[in-house]
Parts: structure tokens; C-alpha cells; sequence
């Protein structure tokens, strides 16, 4: 099951940012950021699933992350994606965070003009995500995930 919900991550980050990442700024927010620590220009040069289990992308400018997901969320407006599971690691050129569980948050300004037409004509395949994870169950997904990992 790991490896499709790597897949899951990866192929919705990769539209996430397909549609935002080239007009709009995407933001970042893990564990124990604030608002502003985080904020720089981020784009997708590359995520790859490692092994089935792990999910790792490049965000460029010396940026990245990786995650052995056990959860995806995309908001019900689609402006916020968020991938959650163990072994979380940030990196950038002078720093390194490590969470043995955490979340990683990828997100755009709401609901403003830009916004909304990206979403609107770009954002076909984050509509479908989230649709497809709604006729799943998302809820009971996200409970059973956590049952199975003991929480």
C-alpha cells in the first residue's frame, strides 16, 4: 500500500506545482514553523519514489525534502496539499530538519484573482486527486493509516 500512496504523493505534488509553481508563489510550512520562517521561491526540479516506501524532490535553490508518506491531503479549495508520514527531512544549503513523524505543507496565497484562475484553468488534475480521494473515503483512510501505525 506504501507504494501507491508514494505514488499518490508524488503525482499530486508534481500538479500542485504544475499548477501554481510557474505563476505564483508556493509556500512551505512544516512542524514548528512560523508563518514567514520558511518563505523562499520554491519549484518542483524533480521527485522521485525511492524503494516504494519513500518520496524525495528537489525543490531547487539548494532545497529539498523527503518522506515516507502515510498520508495525502488536498484541501477542499486546493490551495494547500499536504503530505504527512515518517522520516521527514527538510534540507536547504545551511540547514537540516529532521522529524521522525511530521508533515510537510505545501500551500498558496487563497483565494485571490491569480489564484483562482490558475485553479480554475490549470488545476483539472488536483479537481480529480480530490475527487477520487473524496469517493475513497479520505477519513477512514487517514484513521486506518493511523491505527496501523499504532496512534
Amino acid at each position: 500500500m506504501n507504494g501507491d500512496l508514494c505514488e499518490d504523493a508524488r503525482s499530486v505534488l508534481v500538479d500542485f506545482f504544475d499548477t501554481y509553481g510557474k505563476s505564483t508563489v508556493v509556500y512551505i510550512a512544516v512542524p514548528g514553523s512560523d508563518a514567514r520562517s520558511l518563505d523562499s521561491y520554491y519549484s518542483l526540479e524533480g521527485v522521485e519514489v525511492r524503494d516504494s516506501i519513500e518520496l524525495r524532490a528537489d525543490l531547487g535553490y539548494g532545497w529539498g525534502f523527503s518522506i515516507q508518506p502515510s498520508a495525502v491531503t488536498l484541501s477542499d479549495d486546493l490551495y494547500s496539499l499536504t503530505i504527512e508520514g515518517s522520516d521527514l527531512h527538510l534540507w536547504a544549503t545551511a540547514m537540516h530538519r529532521v522529524y521522525r513523524w511530521g508533515w510537510i505543507r505545501f500551500s498558496v496565497a487563497r483565494d485571490t484573482a491569480l489564484t483562482r484562475k490558475l485553479r480554475n484553468f490549470d488545476g483539472a488534475a488536483l479537481a480529480r486527486f480530490y475527487g477520487e480521494e473524496r469517493r475513497k473515503g479520505r477519513r477512514a483512510r487517514l484513521l486506518s493509516l493511523c491505527e496501523d501505525d499504532g496512534r
